[in-house]
């Protein structure tokens, strides 16, 4: 299995027109037969008027042949693209390799927060080595959605979803990255793993089946 996540920064403002086009001409003319989406979500932080999405391909092989035949798709190259292109500024895209499965909250989402940590280069296994273990056992840090290591885009960057009920949870799980000792051995190497963190919230929108 490997995850496609995919950034759309679009012209300001058009964010609701982007997501009525979606509904009626994109999602019925891929639907899941092509990738399977896994989230839609507007970012509430950073860089705004972003569209981020997550499909799932089997493998490599599967994505190729998935993105040639939506290619030929009449629906999405006539109907869809045409009217979806002109509120795009730019396209980004990564593949991410699964860490730990994917796992949807069972909670109604206030938000999310999309985490990117660019390690120094060889070191991305030994923090999620470090990481990966703490994500159960420190309950503060929120609901873990995804742990990945990025197979193509920017190399060496660790990716982590995480989910929150409400946004005071998310203010707990911030102050707990900062100030838990059960995090303390982390924090101490995190300079000889890490070189760069960003994180960004994101809200789930109405065409993600993760809510």
């Amino acid at each position: 299995m490997i995850h496609e996540m995919r950034t759309y920064e679009i012209v300001p403002g058009k964010i609701a027109e982007y997501l009525e086009i979606t509904a009626e001409h994109g999602r019925p003319a891929r639907a899941d037969t092509f990738g399977r989406l896994e989230g839609h979500f507007v970012a509430e932080s950073g860089i705004l008027d972003r569209i981020v999405t997550i499909w799932s391909y089997d493998d490599f092989a599967a994505r190729a042949e998935r993105r040639r035949e939506l290619a030929k798709n009449e629906r999405w190259t006539r109907e869809f693209l045409p009217r979806i292109d002109p509120l795009i500024l730019a396209k980004h895209t990564s593949v991410l390799n699964p860490m730990r499965p994917l796992a949807s909250p069972s909670f109604e989402t206030a938000l999310y927060e999309l985490r990117q940590d660019r390690a120094r280069p060889g070191k991305a296994k030994a923090y999620v080595e470090a990481l990966s273990p703490l994500v159960d056992r420190v309950a503060q840090l929120g609901h873990n959605v995804a742990l990945w290591t990025t197979e193509v885009g920017d190399i060496d960057e660790i990716v982590h979803l995480w989910a929150f009920p409400t946004t005071d949870a998310w203010m707990t799980a911030r102050r707990t990255w900062d100030e838990s000792p059960a995090l303390d051995s982390l924090r101490a190497r995190r300079a000889e793993w890490i070189v760069e963190a960003r994180s960004t919230l994101l809200r789930a929108d109405r065409l993600s089946p993760m809510r």
